[in-house]
């Protein structure tokens, strides 16, 4: 019997999540590859989520008296609830540093989905830690020293003589 073709291809947005990742890794400062992210990372989420749905159907079902034998692409290392934090860092991340209008846009229609979906508590759980992560950052910039304004730092090429 064949096997219908999948609407989201786990493998190719798994693909898709490396090149986005390596492209942040050289440019963190790419918002369109950060934005590209959090979509595929809703996506895989998305999938995910319905793969486990599945999965808990069939093992309720199943009893404990079967052995069931599962395809190994429905073994995943990550649940959808990692993925979906994952993708709205990514997406919270965006909309803390981006003004492109284009990329807020898509980061609210990401965010509308979620809430479709029920998602509200992990988008209100991800804007919390990233509120916290903001306010460590601040206190840490506050505390390290900077050289009073006005005064330019001095800086010699010479090597320093005993």
């Amino acid at each position: 019997m064949d096997r219908a073709r999948p609407i989201f291809d786990a493998a190719v947005l798994a693909k898709l999540e490396i090149s986005y990742r390596l492209r942040l890794l050289e440019d963190p400062t790419d918002m369109n590859a950060r934005v590209s992210l959090a979509w595929c990372l809703f996506l895989q989420a998305a999938h995910q989520a319905g793969q486990e749905c599945l999965l808990s159907d069939f093992l309720e079902g199943a009893g404990d008296d079967r052995t069931v034998n599962l395809p190994v692409e429905t073994m995943h290392h990550r649940d959808a609830n990692r993925i979906l934090r994952d993708c709205l860092q990514q997406a919270i991340t965006v909309s803390q540093l981006s003004s492109n209008e284009e990329d807020l846009s898509d980061i609210v229609k990401i965010q509308q989905l979620i809430t479709l979906s029920g998602g509200e508590q992990a988008i209100a759980e991800s804007e919390r830690e990233a509120a916290h992560i903001l306010a460590e950052i601040t206190r840490e910039v506050m505390r390290e020293p900077h050289p009073p304004r006005g005064r330019a730092c001095q800086m010699s090429l010479r090597p320093q003589e005993n």
